[in-house]
């Protein structure tokens, strides 16, 4: 192969596998809508976005690896997505944020509360990636961090934290809120207005004037942090 030829043989497997990818996704999705979780075998996933199972195990080693796909992005690629369209014509970070929700919320609706729960748990503990080379694709925490810094760059937040932070908080934030709603910890809360009461409670306090400083005092051992 002529060296001039890699880069794009290797942006053609990189569309493909997407596009494998996005197909597994998409039926699972559909099938759990119409069956339920329990219900439906890798094997009606692999006929229904006509791949052969070897395909669908080189991707996701499991069914779960599946659910955590949409647990843990809201359906990953779709996340993305929806916030860059909303960024893209100069929104709030509130409705960006809004949007965000839904469509996480939307991605969970596929499997009950206890799979849900389990999905979200195994993310917390850091088993969001399906394959360990699984890395061409933003993390949410990245894609939060976009609409941050449009907000910080236009005036809407205060330049207190980092984007990339208020991102990583965000997305630890909706994953427990997840968790606790599987769970059934937040009373009749939907899942909907868990999150986002969630995502008021970060934005309000990164858009916060000031913050009260670390308070020194006479003892070292009970001071905090050296600056």
């Amino acid at each position: 192969m002529a060296p001039d030829e890699a880069p794009r043989v290797a942006k053609l497997t990189q569309d493909r596998a997407h596009r494998t990818r996005r197909s597994l996704v998409e039926a699972a999705s559909a099938l759990w809508s119409e069956r339920g979780y329990d219900a439906v075998a890798a094997s009606d996933i692999c006929e229904r976005a006509g791949v052969s199972k070897g395909t669908f195990f080189y991707y996701f080693p499991t069914k779960e690896h599946l659910l955590l796909e949409l647990v843990a992005a809201g359906g990953g690629d779709r996340l993305g997505t929806a916030i860059d369209e909303r960024l893209a014509v100069g929104a709030p970070l509130l409705d960006v944020l809004q949007t965000a929700v839904s469509v996480i919320a939307d991605g969970q609706r596929y499997a009950p509360r206890e799979l849900v729960g389990r999905a979200a748990l195994e993310v917390l503990r850091g088993a969001r990636r399906a394959r360990p080379d699984d890395t061409a694709r933003p993390e949410p925490r990245e894609i939060y961090a976009r609409a941050y810094a449009a907000a910080i760059a236009r005036g809407e937040l205060p330049a207190t934290f980092q984007p990339g932070e208020l991102g990583a908080i965000t997305n630890w934030v909706l994953l427990q809120g997840t968790l606790f709603w599987a769970v059934g910890a937040v009373g009749p809360l939907t899942l909907e207005q868990v999150l986002w009461r969630r995502v008021q409670l970060v934005v309000h306090g990164a858009a916060a004037p000031s913050l009260q400083p670390w308070p020194l005092t006479a003892d070292p051992t009970l001071s905090g942090p050296a600056s």
